[in-house]
């Protein structure tokens, strides 16, 4: 089951990333969207850069928030959707924690350890 999770979401994130390559429809920054398959959350970015930052303000980072609130970071005023000092500093810590490039954003890579985390806590809960 786990293979065909994964597999899903490479599938769903080349989708994605083909759609912003040839759309012209597609705004060049997509939100941020969450999609449920079999009771998990598969957060895929669809932003002409693949990251988020401070300063962004959408879904997308509400539901960053939220994954980084479930797992344990601290963001004190919860998830507003507004990528600020809070979320820059919480997005830190779990790069830290996870052993990936410390930058503060989420790129790619947070983004699939964010992902991996969250197929693990809907699978164990």
């Amino acid at each position: 089951m786990k293979s065909h999770i994964k597999r899903t979401i490479a599938i769903l994130l080349l989708v994605c990333f083909l759609v912003s390559l040839t759309a012209t429809a597609v705004s060049a920054t997509c939100q941020l969207r969450s999609k449920a398959y079999n009771n998990a959350v598969l957060i895929i970015v669809c932003r002409d850069q693949n990251t988020l930052t401070k300063g962004d303000q959408n879904t997308g980072v509400k539901e960053i928030q939220r994954s980084l609130i479930r797992f344990g970071y601290s963001i004190p005023s919860g998830a507003t959707g507004y990528y600020g000092d809070e979320t820059y500093n919480a997005v830190r810590n779990y790069q830290k924690a996870e052993g990936i490039h410390v930058s503060g954003k989420v790129g790619s890579t947070t983004l699939a350890h964010l992902d991996n985390d969250q197929l693990y806590y809907e699978m164990t809960h």
